[in-house]
């Protein structure tokens, strides 16, 4: 089976992406250096199969990059420093703690309720 895809002027096979996709499913998290000794292509054309395939929903390309400064963030990228990323991984620990506690304060309360009805 050959279907193209027609993606700022360059047209790609599926085999060829396939490729790429497979590397990828089977190792989750790969970097884009072995993903090209794996399936023999050059890493501008794994980038360039990893943008098809996110344009295309077929994968979800995420990086986080851990520096100085101000948070921002695009498309696939967020940056932001190491005391925002403490600062925000204590607030959502807290978070869920109080969604636990929460939880646990209503089980309680329709176990009771239910025993009251008994």
């Amino acid at each position: 089976m050959v279907t193209l895809w027609r993606r700022e002027g360059v047209i790609t096979s599926y085999d060829s992406v396939n490729s790429t996709y497979q590397a990828i499913k089977a190792n989750p998290g790969i970097p884009r250096k072995r993903i090209s000794e794996l399936t023999g292509k050059s890493i501008s054309t794994i980038d360039r199969h990893i943008a098809l395939m996110a344009k295309s929903n077929i994968i979800e390309h995420k990086v986080i990059v851990i520096r100085d400064g101000e948070m921002t963030y695009d498309n696939y990228q967020l940056q932001i420093s190491k005391r925002e990323l403490e600062i925000n991984t204590i607030r959502l620990a807290q978070l869920v703690r109080c969604a636990i506690i929460y939880l646990c304060n209503f089980v309680m309360h329709a176990e009771y309720d239910k025993k009251e009805r008994l």
